[in-house]
């Protein structure tokens, strides 16, 4: 185990305090760094490390009287280890390796006198150190704020992505945008990441660059039903409709039940005049999802212009009656009811 941090570089809170912290006027060993005298045969310590790293062990180096016998008995996260306590000899104790900012310990003189140390250090892998987490501050962070903080911890597109759906979800669709950008520079390995970025691009009307970071998902993971919808979806608007029906067939070669794939292929079929198929990919996304107003909403039209108006008030009707919060499916059913009872013709 390699070093990582020694009593110089971190943080010691301790229960009951050690005399040296200069919160008791007592009697201090010379030269130990933390001592217990006339106090309980036991303390409690914390150990703050000053970065986030993966922590495999502790140690601690008694400060021990030549005169005098102790063992102690040192205890982490259920693991504990019983030694000699020998002046300048460190008591290591294992832990299971993983990200720490902090260890407790117990340390325990089981022959009754009071410890003294003269060091104490946390072992494991120097190469994994990285800032502690940056703690978002009670007044509404900047957008350079949060670009700091996701560049700064912990460095990930899992990360920036939290933050961004949080940013997002809170209209700040632009703060978003910056955070996870930085976030996917630092790390471009995560294909979700990329559709959402995609996505917040495209909502602020920059589609070639939605369309780019839908790509950019498929090159992490060409396997992505996700991605494979939303670039299929992107394509269509843009009027390449055999490379948007290709995406959407991907999609659900991946993912049968992804009901807006069904719905994208039923589009981009109906757009190239395959309307039979069509409607039996739309009414396949209806399947999957009966409260998905967009596979309902394009059945309906499809169904409308192929004169089939009955058909699509009644689909529409029952879908308004689920969900009546649905505004735009419930203003087409009043319309084409209205049309239906005037007995109107409507131009497909």
């Amino acid at each position: 185990m390699a070093g990582l941090f020694d009593e110089r570089q971190l943080l010691l809170s301790a229960n009951p305090p050690s005399l040296s912290s200069g919160e008791a006027d007592s009697f201090n060993w010379s030269g130990a760094v933390s001592a217990w005298e006339d106090s309980a045969a036991w303390v409690e310590m914390s150990l703050e490390l000053p970065e986030d790293c993966i922590v495999s062990g502790v140690e601690v180096v008694p400060l021990q009287d030549s005169d005098s016998r102790q063992v102690f008995e040192l205890s982490s996260e259920g693991h504990s280890t019983r030694r000699q306590a020998l002046d300048g000899l460190p008591i290591g104790l294992s832990l299971e390796p993983r990200r720490r900012e902090r260890v407790d310990l117990r340390l325990v003189g089981l022959l009754g006198s009071s410890p003294a140390l003269s060091g104490f250090r946390v072992t494991g892998d120097p190469e994994s150190c990285r800032p502690r987490r940056a703690e978002l501050s009670k007044v509404e962070p900047g957008t350079g704020e949060l670009m700091e903080l996701a560049w700064s911890f912990p460095r990930n597109a899992r990360a920036g992505l939290g933050l961004a759906r949080r940013l997002a979800d809170e209209g700040r669709t632009g703060d978003a945008l910056a955070v996870l950008g930085a976030a996917l520079e630092s790390d471009p390995g995560l294909a979700s990441a990329w559709v959402e970025y995609g996505l917040m691009l495209d909502e602020q009307g920059d589609f070639d660059s939605a369309v780019v970071a839908f790509r950019r998902a498929l090159e992490v993971d060409s396997n992505h039903a996700w991605a494979q919808g939303c670039l299929s979806w992107a394509l269509l608007r843009r009027g390449n409709l055999p490379a948007s029906v290709y995406h959407s067939a991907r999609a659900l070669g991946l993912d049968e039940n992804y009901a807006d794939a069904w719905t994208l292929l039923g589009m981009g079929l109906r757009s190239v005049g395959a309307r039979s198929l069509a409607e039996l990919s739309l009414r396949r996304a209806v399947e999957e999802d009966a409260d998905r107003a967009w596979g309902v909403f394009e059945l309906a039209r499809l169904l409308e212009n192929d004169g089939r108006r009955a058909e699509a008030v009644q689909l529409l009707d029952e879908f308004v009656r689920r969900e009546p919060g649905e505004n735009k499916a419930a203003r087409l059913l009043r319309v084409l009811r209205s049309r239906l009872q005037a007995g109107a013709t409507v131009p497909g």
